[in-house]
């Protein structure tokens, strides 16, 4: 597995022309080909940097959070945190009340109005 300009070197294909999206920095492990329902073949490829894991702060406290259910997080100093999704209840049902309609309906507006007919010509038979 090589990358190489324009084109990635993969053990069974061969060279394969590719878009680089980035320039890479570092080793590289490994690459990830997958396929779209479209048919577009994408390569998803990891470099390790060499870069040391950065070191744990001692200067803070840790505080360990608890995900529930009827509070949405609760930490480890006892502090409890709402749940979010019934804050928005009176959101969603304030938008989701009918709007006031008129008191006539439009069909009913279009039967109540005057019908003018302009009479041309008519006989009077006797």
């Amino acid at each position: 597995m090589k990358l190489s300009g324009d084109y990635l070197t993969l053990p069974k294909l061969g060279k394969v022309y590719c878009k680089v999206s980035r320039i890479p920095e570092g080793e590289f492990k490994s690459v990830t080909v997958s396929m779209t329902q479209g048919g577009e073949f994408y390569a998803s490829c990891l470099f390790d940097e060499g870069k040391d894991k950065p070191e744990l702060s001692k200067e803070g406290k840790a505080v360990g959070i608890d995900l529930g259910i009827t509070h949405f997080a609760i930490t480890s100093e006892g502090t409890k945190h709402g749940n979010p999704k019934h804050y928005g209840k009176g959101l969603i049902r304030s938008s989701t009340l009918p709007t006031s309609k008129p008191e006539i309906s439009a069909g009913r507006l279009r039967s109540l109005r005057p019908i003018w007919v302009r009479v041309t010509s008519f006989w009077l038979e006797k």
